[in-house]
């Protein structure tokens, strides 16, 4: 199961609303393909790499454009961490 944490949900709702300054569509679009992609973790939870400044397998990310999204695995479960721009 996939859980967003707080952090996330805002850093999600910040860059929509920057990109919404531009274009209400593609910031509509950019939300989507990130929902797709974090939703393959469902069946692919390994599929990011390790956290190049970590040390800790279990905390991974995955990359879209120029977002970065931060994951930790736990058992079943997925925890969105946090997004930042690249």
């Amino acid at each position: 199961m996939i859980f967003w944490t707080e952090p996330a949900i805002e850093d999600l709702h910040a860059f929509k609303d920057y990109i919404k300054r531009d274009s209400e569509f593609y910031s509509q679009r950019f939300i989507e393909s990130i929902f797709e992609l974090v939703e393959n973790l469902q069946l692919f939870p390994k599929i990011g790499r390790k956290v190049p400044e970590g040390d800790d397998e279990f905390i991974r990310e995955i990359l879209y454009q120029n977002f970065r999204i931060i994951y930790k695995l736990e058992k079943e479960n997925v925890f969105i961490l946090v997004e930042r721009l690249l």
